[in-house]
């Protein structure tokens, strides 16, 4: 997504999330920036989010050793539910020094500004 740059690699999601566009596409570039910085921020645009299928990003991350060097999340919405699902999604697979923040849409360069600070 324009605005990634370095250990922030932003995401815009729309429709529903499966786990095979999951597992081609999201995993593989958490993979890559984490194996080059360590520790990334994530911006995840959800643009008519409507949520995830079964196992879309749990299943590929719950056992994961890398979840831990997300350190910061920036979920920018206008959609409710998104950002409610994003939330319980987040409870069971994030450390809980993993920071995460909610903007709305129209703030998407407060989200960019907020990943930035936490570099």
């Amino acid at each position: 997504m324009a605005g990634s740059s370095g250990r922030i690699i932003g995401f815009r999601i729309s429709g529903t999330l499966t786990a095979e566009e999951a597992r081609a596409i999201l995993v593989p570039e958490l993979h890559r920036a984490i194996e080059t910085y360590h520790h990334i921020h994530l911006l995840l645009h959800l643009d008519g989010f409507k949520g995830m299928t079964s196992g879309a990003i749990y299943e590929e991350l719950k056992s994961s050793p890398e979840v831990k060097h997300i350190k910061r999340i920036a979920i920018v919405s206008d959609a409710g539910t998104g950002v409610l699902g994003v939330r319980l999604f987040g409870a069971v697979l994030l450390p809980t020094d993993t920071r995460v923040e909610y903007f709305r849409s129209d703030n998407l360069q407060a989200a960019w500004d907020w990943l930035q600070e936490g570099k």
